[in-house]
């Protein structure tokens, strides 16, 4: 695996092989040339439900809403945060030493 380490490699074919019995069984048995076929055929796999993902109106409508119920909080929590700041920086000014709390 490209950029992971051998303890998730073999986290990810412990999961494979225990969920997917039937799946390991069939790619055993393919070559090298195979397995990188179902590796692309899998990439499009994904790309075709991220793409019915994205154009779900229902999950689209979803997001919007929550978004919006989320927004007071959100801004509420930057509003603190900068407050905060704003009072570490005061007090750095007036010479106090400051923790940083982040």
């Amino acid at each position: 695996m490209k950029g992971g380490s051998m303890k998730n490699k073999d986290k990810v074919l412990k999961k494979v092989e225990k969920d997917y019995p039937e799946f390991v069984e069939v790619i055993n048995s393919l070559s090298g040339v195979d397995l990188e076929k179902r590796i692309l055929d899998y990439a499009r796999e994904q790309e075709r439900i991220d793409e019915e993902l994205d154009s779900n109106e229902v999950i689209k409508a979803i997001k919007e809403n929550l978004k919006e119920t989320r927004s007071p909080f959100v801004d509420a929590k930057k509003a603190v945060k900068l407050k905060m700041r704003y009072l570490m920086a005061m007090l750095e000014d007036r010479g106090h030493p400051v923790s940083d709390t982040e």
